[in-house]
């Protein structure tokens, strides 16, 4: 069976080190669409094409990995964007993941932890195996981390959740069966390592998540 290509656009200044990953992804079937020297070019590409992900380079002239990244995550909410950097700084890392990046890769990784990362990126997930374990504790998991976490119907519950509603109640809201709700209560639960729902709320409170549903109000 033939696995589809992973389309990505890498942000990089240095041309170099740009021919070398497009030439090595391309061997695991990952598609380099798009080329960028700088931040407001990535812009404009993303105007008219849409890459699975961006590879972001943070050093660049004109308009920098950082604040493209903030621009990116306004103007093109749902790209997933991957930060390919030679710094490998604990609270650089932190400061990206919060902006929105979904993986922080250091350009002098093997090429087998930066496709680990562009397929998980690719599935939707956070790509962390390469954080060191201490970035991995509760303050580098914050709110950014959980959106990315649970899905709109989980954020949907999640948002009911903290104010207050029964099961039956969440049911009538979102127009699906009790058994359903539990069902996505149980994954709710379980991505957060509690046991029930007063386990939840606190670690809701704790960790920001009551502000998930403010699109549902």
């Amino acid at each position: 069976m033939t696995t589809s290509k992973i389309n990505i656009l890498i942000v990089e200044d240095e041309q170099l080190f740009r021919k070398g990953l497009t030439y090595m992804l391309q061997k695991y079937n990952i598609n380099t669409i798009g080329l960028a020297d700088n931040g407001e070019q990535a812009l404009e590409f993303l105007k008219e094409c849409s890459p699975d992900i961006v590879l972001l380079d943070l050093e660049m002239p004109v308009l920098n990995g950082s604040k493209t990244l903030n621009k990116i995550m306004k103007s093109f909410p749902k790209t997933k964007v991957i930060i390919i950097s030679s710094y490998h700084d604990d609270e650089l890392i932190k400061d990206n993941f919060n902006r929105g990046a979904m993986a922080y890769v250091s350009k002098k990784e093997d090429i087998k932890i930066v496709v680990a990362a562009i397929k998980a990126v690719h599935k939707g997930k956070i790509f962390e195996d390469n954080i060191p374990e201490l970035l991995k504790t509760k303050c580098f998991k914050d709110g950014h981390y959980y959106k990315l976490l649970y899905s709109e119907r989980e954020k949907e519950i999640i948002h009911y959740i903290c104010k207050g509603f029964s099961v039956k109640e969440i049911s009538n809201k979102l127009l699906v069966s009790c058994s359903a709700i539990e069902t996505n209560l149980t994954i709710i639960y379980k991505k957060a390592n509690v046991k029930n729902r007063q386990e939840f709320l606190s670690f809701a409170l704790n960790n920001g998540l009551q502000f998930f549903g403010t699109k549902y109000l």
